[in-house]
């Protein structure tokens, strides 16, 4: 009897030693493979509690156009273009219900590559063509991102599993022409662009009079309706519409000279939870960590650096700077250059951002602005907007590249990789002015302030807020924004009223 009980003794003890090896492992283990939520052990048993990064969910929260614009085609000289912005009372119905029609497309059609012309026949309308693709030039509505995104990355969002669509790299934008042609089919167009190289391909599904009901549901003219009542205002042209500008042929501009445009005033500063000014001790140190390090936050030491502060465990390596940038590297002696799959590192890339988008506060919306795959990683884009207007960042740090975006992370299906969060609280300043958005008048000023701009390339073109290293409570004015082909930014204040 006492042999059978030595014996179960023996047993209880090797199971409690295996439990606490594993308990060590499983430390190690999260040390290696950051970004496992709350605790290793919710990590291992692949739990995540308060971190909804379902594809709805992501959906929701990112996957949001960068910009929304409809038009019946119809116009004085040239077609009248409206935005339709996140203030307009149908906007949450018009996403949606553009998102259900790219879903129901991906999924039950198998839709043809087209020529691009097709796209700017669509889009630009311009009137100088000697053919015309559509007998109908009714309403279009276009729902553009800020870069393309990767069609792996839509289908998960989306929750497609399978799809007979053509082999789409991305989508750039989309558009909704309800009225293709005159047996009252519908069409949707997928355009996907590759910037470093400038080539577009342009994809078309036809929707047949019969199965309309989504199309329908978007009610288009009466929203046309309702954002064009504001008239001249908030109308636009398309750029292809008055022949070569240099920009997009789709981009939307104000044509007449000396047009201006109300925008508020904005003040920007650092969080007040994350101001490192005046941080002397260790127990203010670490209580600024367990703010920005998630669950490394009781295994970092912590040291004073110039302008910042910098935080460190055996492979994660974190500096938070009193400009407002956070940046986070992994370190590792195994290098792996297997990416895995898109998904796989977003969700993880999220879990990154779960655990301090609250620092955040209103009016900013973080929406995705970009996806690249790169040798070994994915880098997603983050960026905000103020009332619907975008921030653009003008961050230069010595001997690095320029940061533009909000919010950079680079991560394979393992773990995040690389990051940086530029953290910023927004306010509206009292008293609205007015500014001038002519195409122009804008563009004059920017080549005469850039002349390597004569002969580049131009991608994009946009209105927003810059933000500098030295912005901190300042006031903030709209400025007019051109990005090339190789992305590099170039950018002047708009001149006020």
């Amino acid at each position: 009897m006492f042999h059978v009980y030595k014996e179960r003794l023996k047993l209880y003890l090797l199971a409690v030693l295996m439990a606490a090896s594993i308990v060590q492992v499983g430390i190690l283990w999260s040390y290696q493979y950051h970004g496992f939520p709350i605790s290793f052990l919710q990590g291992f048993l692949r739990i995540r509690i308060n971190m909804d990064t379902s594809s709805s969910k992501a959906r929701e929260n990112y996957l949001k156009p960068y910009q929304i614009f409809i038009t019946d085609g119809e116009g004085y000289n040239f077609p009248d273009y409206y935005i339709v912005d996140a203030k307009n009372n149908n906007y949450d119905k018009l996403w949606k219900g553009a998102q259900a029609c790219l879903e129901y497309v991906l999924r039950e059609k198998k839709g043809e590559q087209v020529d691009t012309e097709e796209w700017y026949d669509l889009v630009d309308r311009k009137e100088d063509r000697s053919e015309k693709i559509f007998s109908r030039m009714g309403l279009a509505a276009v729902f553009a991102f800020r870069g393309n995104i990767d069609s792996n990355l839509v289908t998960w969002f989306l929750n497609i599993s399978n799809t007979l669509a053509p082999d789409i790299g991305g989508i750039y934008k989309f558009a909704i022409a309800p009225e293709f042609d005159a047996n009252y089919n519908s069409a949707l167009y997928i355009l996907e662009k590759d910037f470093s190289s400038g080539i577009e391909k342009v994809y078309r599904f036809i929707i047949e009079h019969g199965e309309t009901k989504l199309i329908n549901n978007l009610d288009l003219r009466t929203i046309y309706k309702s954002v064009s009542v504001e008239g001249s205002k908030n109308s636009f042209s398309a750029a292809g519409s008055l022949g070569n500008l240099g920009v997009p042929n789709d981009q939307l501009i104000v044509i007449p000279q000396r047009q201006f445009r109300r925008f508020d005033t904005l003040v920007c500063q650092v969080p007040k939870t994350l101001q490192i000014e005046g941080i002397k001790t260790l127990t203010e140190r670490n209580r600024l960590g367990s703010k920005i390090l998630g669950p490394d936050a009781d295994t970092c030491d912590s040291i004073d650096i110039i302008s910042g502060i910098k935080f460190q465990n055996a492979n994660n390596i974190y500096h938070m700077y009193d400009n407002g940038l956070f940046a986070y590297e992994y370190k590792s002696l195994m290098p792996d250059n297997d990416r895995g799959y898109i998904d796989n590192a977003f969700v993880n890339a999220l879990e990154f951002m779960h655990l301090r988008i609250d620092i955040l506060t209103e009016p900013v919306d973080v929406y995705l602005s970009g996806v690249e795959i790169l040798p070994g990683f994915y880098r997603f884009m983050f960026d905000y907007k103020v009332d619907g207007i975008p921030v653009i960042f003008n961050y230069e740090e010595e001997g690095k590249e320029p940061v533009n975006n909000a919010i950079i992370i680079e991560a394979d299906e393992k773990r995040v990789l690389k990051a940086s969060w530029i953290f910023k609280d927004f306010e509206v300043a009292t008293g609205e002015k007015f500014y001038n958005v002519s195409f122009t008048d804008n563009q004059d000023r920017l080549h005469s302030a850039y002349s390597q701009l004569a002969d580049a390339v131009i991608g994009d073109l946009l209105i927003a807020y810059e933000v500098r290293e030295n912005s901190d409570n300042q006031e903030l004015h709209p400025s007019w924004i051109v990005i090339n082909q190789d992305r590099d930014y170039y950018m002047v204040p708009l001149v006020k009223k």
